[in-house]
This record gives C-alpha cells, sequence and structure tokens, in this order.
C-alpha cells in the first residue's frame, strides 16, 4: 500500500478504488459498461466471421516472415481541393500509397512489358514489388 502525505503533515494511506477485470482501469462503471459492451460486439463479430480460424503447429510451419518495404519521403504538388478531401480522415498517406498501388498493379495487366525484365540485368518492376 502506498503511503501520501496530508498538508497537515500526517500519512495517510491512498486509497484505489477496485475496477472490474476487463474494464482497462476505466474510471466509471457507465464507462465499464461501454466497454464491456463493445468488446462482446467485437467478439460476436468474430465469432460470426467464416474466415476467422484459430491457427494450429501447421500454419506455422509454413508461415513467412515478410518485411515491410521502407517508405520513401517524396515532395509532390497535389491541388488543393484533392488534398482536403484526401485529408479528412486519418491516414490519408497511406490511402494514396493504396490508390497509387492499386494503379500499378492494374497496369501490369496492360502491359507485360513492365512485368518482364528488363534485359539488361536489373529485375521489371514486378519482380521487385513481389
Amino acid at each position: 500500500m502506498k503511503i501520501a502525505r496530508q498538508f497537515t503533515g500526517g500519512i495517510a494511506p491512498i486509497r484505489r478504488k477496485r475496477v472490474p477485470e476487463g474494464c482497462l482501469n476505466r474510471p466509471s462503471p457507465r464507462a465499464c459498461e461501454k466497454w464491456s459492451t463493445a468488446a462482446a460486439r467485437i467478439r460476436k463479430g468474430i465469432d460470426a466471421d467464416p474466415g476467422v480460424h484459430a491457427t494450429d503447429a501447421g500454419f506455422w510451419k509454413t508461415a513467412k516472415v515478410v518485411m515491410p518495404v521502407p517508405k520513401e519521403i517524396v515532395t509532390m504538388r497535389l491541388d488543393a481541393d484533392l488534398l482536403r478531401w484526401f485529408r479528412r480522415e486519418r491516414g490519408y498517406q497511406t490511402r494514396i500509397n493504396a490508390i497509387l498501388r492499386a494503379y500499378m498493379q492494374a497496369q501490369f495487366s496492360k502491359s507485360p512489358l513492365l512485368a518482364q525484365d528488363a534485359g539488361n540485368g536489373a529485375p521489371g518492376l514486378k519482380t521487385l514489388l513481389l
């Protein structure tokens, strides 16, 4: 038990409220109830998803570690209204990156030259991205 000095110079124990388990130290019972309800809703959604299943030893035997490709910092000029539209939500740079990647991948299906090696020993774009 922690001890704290009062203004009178005396010593009094610090009393902490007991928080029900799973409430993540939320201060009020109402907040705890909201978190419990949200957790139950999330669990129900996970249980209802047919694509969700527990992993077993076989999964981990064939699992691969994929290191993320580092991002490069670039400066580019965009129309102000376009940038405002993207910035309405968090993660706008990630969304711009995803849109550009989808466009690039769509181009691979149109032009096989982009996917092939250039013939000069350097890998093609598709090889670099896989």
